[in-house]
């Protein structure tokens, strides 16, 4: 996990330093797949044609974040299905042979990059 250093803010250098020496990210990855493939979920998944296993696993990420949603309309504790949401990315990223760690990184170093509220510009 990535540590506090005293109380100045972790640099996003020191952030890509940290993945890239223990992919602590893609070892999640790894434990949440595995689990996953314990308990049966991958063994289901088989059962439907391969062009429809993507499609299902993000639509079960779409309704992870909708349970979000609902919790937090009323007034409950998120953390545990922000983790949901966390696991079944990092489960089709397992399964999908994509480094997440180095996925993650680079699209920390291009929003860095990126102008002040790029996009949309009502929010």
């Amino acid at each position: 996990m990535m540590k506090k250093m005293g109380r100045k803010k972790l640099t996003l250098q020191k952030a890509v330093e940290h993945l890239i020496r223990d992919e602590t990210i893609n070892e999640l990855a790894a434990d949440c797949h595995r689990i996953a493939s314990k308990h049966g979920f991958h063994k289901k998944l088989s059962l439907v044609p391969s062009a429809y296993r993507t499609p299902i696993c993000l639509a079960l990420i779409h309704s992870e974040v909708s349970e979000v949603l609902e919790k937090w309309r009323d007034d409950k504790p998120i953390d545990k299905e922000l983790a949901d949401i966390i696991i079944r990315v990092f489960d089709l990223s397992k399964a999908l042979n994509i480094d997440i760690g180095k996925a993650v990184v680079r699209k920390m170093l291009v929003n860095e990059r990126r102008k002040r509220l790029h996009g949309r510009k009502r929010m």
